[in-house]
């Protein structure tokens, strides 16, 4: 477990300070930060699956066994790792996105939508996992 809380501030010092220098330094013809952030959306997608997913994609290679629990739990902290620098590195770009888009009047607005569609984001995300029948008292418990 220390391994998991770890990656936050171990993603934070090392991605957003070489994103921030390799976006910086991009020559791209879509812009500085929009491949990063197209690469790293990739990322974050393919790290989800793979997590979600991770028992099984060890057991079509590897016996049930010790072994097998092992990889998984590896490969699923892995894929946690993966996520998280994944994540920081879009974030890095959105933030400079909208320093870079935006004229200096408009900087303030555009940081309070992306902070409110953030913040929708984790609302509709929570409430997509909820149990609801928890939630409404009608019985065990289950996912929607």
């Amino acid at each position: 477990m220390s391994l998991v809380w770890n990656v936050g501030p171990i993603s934070g010092i090392i991605c957003q300070p070489i994103v921030g220098v390799l976006a910086d330094r991009s020559t791209s013809r879509f812009g500085r930060r929009r491949p990063i952030l197209v690469v790293g959306s990739m990322c974050v997608a393919a790290a989800l699956l793979i997590l979600g997913w991770t028992k099984e994609i060890v057991g079509f290679f590897i016996p049930p066994g010790d072994a097998a629990n092992t990889i998984t739990i590896i490969m699923a902290v892995l894929m946690i790792y993966v996520v998280d620098f994944a994540i920081n590195a879009v974030q890095a770009c959105c933030r400079a996105l909208i320093v870079d888009t935006l004229p200096v009047s408009s900087q303030q607005h555009g940081s309070a939508w992306a902070s409110r569609m953030i913040a929708v984001g984790n609302i509709v995300g929570y409430f997509a996992y909820v149990p609801w029948k928890c939630i409404c008292g009608e019985g065990e418990r289950g996912l929607i």
